[in-house]
């Protein structure tokens, strides 16, 4: 049996698709001034669930879990919680990453925004993380994603001790919709 020739039509999408993957496997355009790829645009996200990596204080962390919070962008102000109660209450689950981030102004016209709050680690961190609470520092942001619903979260001058600690590492999170 003879393989079918593919039509250009065929060729030039399955082109167009390998070099979208490329951008987005390797990080898209290089706006980290030569230092590489940003990582936070090499996630992979899975609609309706929470994903959160990174390096903090030496660890290396992943951790995904399934969409539980929320999410609003009002026009003055937005933000974002993956878990609808606080911390300490019968409802709140600490195996679950807890990340609650605000904004001033809108993802929708600004698409990239410095973003303050904090991150809970879940009890199942390695390295004696779990259940470390993280404050989102200067440099961190919140990014719409354009090509997919969603948001990406870079956090970075991370603290502890209640925010008055400095910590070496960077954290990332992204959030997809579902179609």
């Amino acid at each position: 049996m003879k393989p079918k020739a593919l039509s250009s039509l065929v060729v030039s999408h399955l082109l167009l698709t390998f070099a979208a993957a490329g951008l987005a496997a390797c990080g898209g355009d290089d706006s980290s001034g030569g230092k590489g790829p940003d990582p936070s645009r090499a996630m992979t996200c899975i609609a309706e669930q929470m994903k959160l990596w990174g390096k903090v204080e030496g660890t290396d962390v992943t951790f995904t879990h399934p969409w539980g919070g929320g999410f609003d962008d009002l026009g003055t102000r937005g933000g974002l919680i993956t878990q609808q109660s606080m911390p300490g209450s019968r409802f709140h689950d600490p195996a679950i990453f807890d990340l609650r981030a605000e904004w001033q102004g809108s993802l929708n016209n600004s698409f990239k925004l410095p973003v303050e709050g904090r991150v809970i680690l879940p009890t199942s961190a390695p390295g004696g993380l779990g259940g470390k609470e993280y404050c989102l520092g200067a440099g961190s942001t919140a990014e719409l994603v354009s090509m997919r619903p969603g948001l990406v979260f870079v956090m970075s001058a991370l603290r502890t001790d209640g925010c008055k600690t400095p910590v070496a590492g960077t954290l990332y999170a992204c959030w997809e919709a579902r179609d």
